[in-house]
């Protein structure tokens, strides 16, 4: 074996070792708190999908309530395929295995692309920058459909450099392969279509505004037939998450992405990834005569647009999720630079392995627990066919198996249309305690403050005049303390500020059966 294919095979040890023991011993979420251990609680939500789908029920948060809470409607139908073989609480398995599949997919593929558009000497330093890359360790092990979607955006730009390269019948095979992946984006993704646009916005770009034509012609019957089947079903040209999470003016929108972006820049890496892309689009074309206009090259205007997009709607939730395309296509860029590599590599691997020593995403265990699936199990055993109002719509509602309202909105249709409160991050800004309180769920559960008020806008007055007590607190510590859901009906004020200092921040709520039992 020679010294380079030793070094990308030690490179891909490491990629994996690095994602298996992200899926085995650490966490999604960069909170100190439990309630991203097991999977982000998003992928929980596209889980009740599936699970609602394998039981016969339909693409339903709730039997009988159409909304399209989900943004994955692919993952969304490979994880029911799932459930068909694997009883309802190893679904995290499930995900995390396609995960590391689609892991597999990518890397080979940026490989691949590394080996295109590098010299041979600099592959194995491309490819030990992609595997010591935490942030790849940590979204294959979300439980999301975060990877396949990388592993898609690099096929599409293999594809489109073979199209752009290939003449008659090998650039209908490439035109082909790319209206094909080009679908695979649509039904994978809510915001897929915005890949089909960006593609033939390049095509027009580089002056082929008939294969553009052509392009976005074969795109039309898997659009068409994607909102054709939404309209149909769920009675909406959109999905409802869009309704939930792109709502405020732009101004705030930009602001918010804007500083997110500056903060993931300095926190994960993506700073020297992102100028050099900038510098490399902003770059003469070297193809264009003098006093045309340019043409940029797909590897630099790709992240650059879903980048721009991104910002357009306001960033998201978690971060760093949609921009991980900039680290393939970045290091990939940066290595064509005429820049030394001896001290090139050491910089970015420590910027890139920052998150390592900073996040508790990095802090592994051997015993995980996880607050909010130990939530779920313990409501679904002592309140069976009751219903619930939740702040967290995906591990309590998929483990809990209950009649679940989403107090976010985003599986619930009245409240991802309600004017937003205010603006937090994107999926966390709209509410409607008072819709909440008028269904009268048998449970609320939500974090609790020392001052016993829950979030969105269940202060403690309002939850007492509507008739509901304090009967629960769940230890949220990454540690599990045997007993982790306590029974607070009764205590006072002391040791129920006892335990809220120990960790036990998350509250359940129950309807009071009567004046008499509503806690002083």
């Amino acid at each position: 074996m020679s010294r380079d294919r030793l070094l990308l095979f030690l490179a891909t040890v490491a990629l994996f070792t690095g994602a298996l023991s992200q899926i085995g011993f650490g966490a999604s979420g960069p909170e100190a708190s439990s309630e991203h251990v097991l999977g982000l609680d998003d992928s929980y939500i596209s889980f009740r999908y599936a699970r609602n789908l394998a039981d016969g029920h339909g693409l339903v948060f709730n039997p009988g309530e159409r909304v399209e809470g989900y943004s994955n409607l692919l993952f969304v139908l490979v994880m029911a395929a799932g459930l068909r073989v694997v009883p309802p609480e190893q679904i995290y398995l499930v995900a995390v295995l396609f995960s590391l599949v689609m892991l597999a997919v990518a890397h080979r593929l940026f490989l691949a692309q590394a080996r295109r558009h590098l010299p041979s000497e600099h592959v194995p330093a491309a490819g030990w920058l992609w595997a010591l890359c935490p942030v790849l360790w940590v979204w294959t092990a979300s439980g999301l459909e975060t990877i396949a979607v990388l592993a898609l955006q690099l096929a599409l730009w293999r594809t489109v450099e073979d199209f752009e390269t290939s003449e008659g019948s090998g650039g209908q095979r490439a035109l082909g392969k790319l209206v094909a992946l080009s679908a695979l984006a649509v039904f994978l993704r809510a915001d897929g279509f915005v890949l089909v646009v960006l593609i033939g916005v390049y095509l027009i770009l580089r002056r082929r505004a008939r294969e553009a034509m052509v392009f976005g012609l074969l795109n039309l019957p898997a659009l068409l037939l994607l909102f054709g089947w939404r309209l149909v079903y769920y009675g909406e040209l959109l999905p409802n998450t869009y309704y939930a999470k792109v709502s405020e003016p732009l101004v705030q929108r930009l602001s918010h992405s804007l500083g997110q972006l500056y903060d993931l820049s300095l926190t994960v890496g993506l700073g020297p990834y992102l100028i050099v892309l900038v510098l490399t689009f902003l770059r003469p074309d070297s193809e264009a005569s003098p006093g045309s206009p340019r043409r940029p090259s797909f590897q630099a205007f790709f992240p650059l647009a879903i980048l721009a997009y991104w910002l357009y709607v306001g960033g998201d939730h978690f971060a760093e999720r949609f921009l991980l395309l900039v680290f393939p296509f970045g290091i990939i860029t940066l290595l064509q630079q005429r820049i030394e590599l001896r001290w090139l590599l050491p910089v970015l691997l420590l910027l890139q392995s920052a998150p390592i020593a900073q996040s508790a995403k990095f802090d592994y265990r051997n015993d995980r627990y996880d607050g909010w699936i130990e939530t779920g199990r313990f409501l679904g055993e002592r309140y069976p066919g009751h219903t619930l109002a939740v702040e967290a719509a995906g591990k309590i509602p998929y483990f809990s198996g209950l009649p679940a309202i989403d107090m976010r909105g985003l599986t619930d249709h009245h409240i991802a249309r309600t004017p937003p409160t205010d603006y937090d991050r994107p999926g966390h800004n709209k509410r409607d305690t008072a819709y909440v309180l008028a269904r009268e769920p048998d449970l609320i559960t939500s974090w609790i403050s020392p001052r016993l008020h829950l979030e969105l806008g269940l202060d403690r007055q309002t939850y007492l005049a509507a008739g509901y007590r304090l009967a629960w607190l769940v230890n949220m510590t990454r540690e599990d303390l045997g007993e982790n859901v306590v029974d607070v009906s009764n205590l006072g004020p002391r040791e129920i500020q006892d335990l809220l200092r120990r960790g036990y921040i998350y509250a359940v709520l129950e309807k009071a059966p009567g004046p008499s039992s509503v806690h002083p």
